[in-house]
């Protein structure tokens, strides 16, 4: 009896609705991306929003900072409120703007970066030095913490490796007090008890 030439069969190739739902799948089992974590509690939104291509996603959304400690009883309502309106003027003083020059600019004398700022900018930028000083100044423990951690959104620990001494981080706790203690200062400064 003759022996049989084993038949080669083609693998079959996965439709493109395979390889969608299989990268959805692996994304809902990977959960938030590490810049996400980086920043608290993410959790999944409860809402169905369209993404960039035009597809249904239910992104990812993290816990806010503040929300997060009133919530666990750290800080109160006001203390919210008043870290809140901070990083309000500090997005209307455009302290955390990125900056970079405009090559089709005309050059004249005179001009400086300053020139361009709205009245509402300067008015934020007046609001965010007083309730430094209220704080401390710009270059006490909580004045720094305000600033980069509420501010400009860098992470405490981040913040910690930044600001430590002789190589050593602060301990977040460190940072989390001096951030505490800042928001009750500036409840009053805003007026918000």
């Amino acid at each position: 009896m003759k022996a049989r030439k084993p038949q080669y069969r083609r693998p079959r190739l996965p439709t493109l609705t395979a390889i969608v739902e299989r990268e959805r799948a692996d994304a809902e089992r990977e959960g938030p991306t590490r810049e996400l974590r980086r920043h608290g509690r993410a959790t999944r939104d409860e809402g169905q929003t369209q993404d960039a291509h035009g597809d249904i996603g239910r992104p990812w959304r993290v816990q806010e900072l503040l929300a997060e400690w009133e919530e666990a009883g750290h800080i109160t309502r006001g203390e919210h409120a008043a870290g809140l309106e901070f990083q309000r003027i500090f997005r209307l003083a455009a302290l955390d703007v990125l900056k970079a020059a405009d090559p089709g600019r005309v050059l004249a004398h005179g001009a400086g970066v300053y020139d361009a700022l709205s009245a509402q900018s300067e008015w934020a930028r007046r609001q965010i030095n007083a309730a430094l000083d209220a704080v401390g100044g710009g270059k006490s423990a909580a004045g720094l913490a305000l600033w980069y951690v509420l501010g400009l959104g860098v992470s405490m620990a981040q913040f910690g490796v930044r600001e430590g001494w002789q190589d050593r981080p602060l301990n977040p706790a460190v940072v989390k007090g001096a951030i505490v203690g800042a928001l009750a200062i500036l409840e009053r400064v805003f007026k918000l008890a």
